[in-house]
This record gives C-alpha cells, structure tokens and sequence, in this order.
C-alpha cells in the first residue's frame, strides 16, 4: 500500500487494486492541537466489611447474655441504605454497612460476631452467671 501526500491538503492512498482519498488536516502553530472525544466511563469502589450476603452471624447483644442467637446475612445496605455499592462515590467513607438479615432486620457492624467470637462471649456470660449464683447462695446459708 503506498501513501502519497499531493499538496492540495489530501493524502492518496493505493493498493490491492484500490485507489481511494482520504482529507488530510494541516495544522501550523505552535500551540499543539487539541483532540477530544468520548468514551465510555465505569466506577469500581471497593467498600470493605465484616460479612457478606449469605454469612452466618450470631448476635453480640445476645451472646453477653449467654444466649446463641442466630441471623443470615441476605444484604449489605451502604449509608444512606443503597444497595448498589457502585453509586456509592465518595472516598474515605465514614459509615459502617448496615447488614439485613432474612428477618429484614437491621444490624450494625458492632452487633454481629463470627460463631467463635459469639461462643466465647457466651460461655464466658454463662460461668460469670454461674458464679454469681453460687455466691447469692452461700450468701443466703
């Protein structure tokens, strides 16, 4: 294919049996030349949390009471409750996630706990109590 520059502002392009034209721009100055366009653009935000949809979470409340209860996490809401994290734009975000659980429920980060987390707490609530008995007892004897 061979280009050939004719200095009436056109470039000629031939080859494989074609010969075809194409506008050539000239520009002098010393400027530079500005040259926009569009494109498409996509935000991707990362927002960190404890839990993710589907999870297993016992109640932190509960467990300090020595009860084991139990919720399934069926969504992550982002202040001001969006639930399509990508409309989410500013940096830094100050809030924790509000979590819904399949009882549509709302808790915050610091009310749920893994079951180990929950477990220890528990078992803990429940000697301390143990203790407290004991003690009312030998107070009344």
């Amino acid at each position: 294919m061979d280009f050939t520059y004719e200095g009436g502002g056109r470039i000629q392009v031939q080859g494989n049996g074609s010969d075809f034209e194409i506008p050539h721009l000239a520009y002098e100055g010393d400027e530079g030349v500005l040259v926009g366009g569009c494109s498409g653009v996509e935000f991707i935000i990362f927002i960190r949390h404890r839990f993710s949809i589907g999870d297993i979470v016992y109640s932190l409340p509960k467990a300090q009471k020595g009860i084991m209860r139990r919720y399934t996490i069926k969504e992550v809401r982002v202040f001001p409750f969006q639930t399509d994290l990508s409309r989410v734009r500013r940096r830094g975000y100050p809030f924790a996630p509000l979590y819904v659980d399949t009882y549509n429920a709302y808790h915050n980060d610091d009310e749920l706990a893994s079951f180990s987390e929950a477990f220890a707490i528990a078992e803990a609530a429940i000697e301390a109590e143990a203790i407290a008995q004991e003690e009312f007892i030998r107070d009344l004897c």
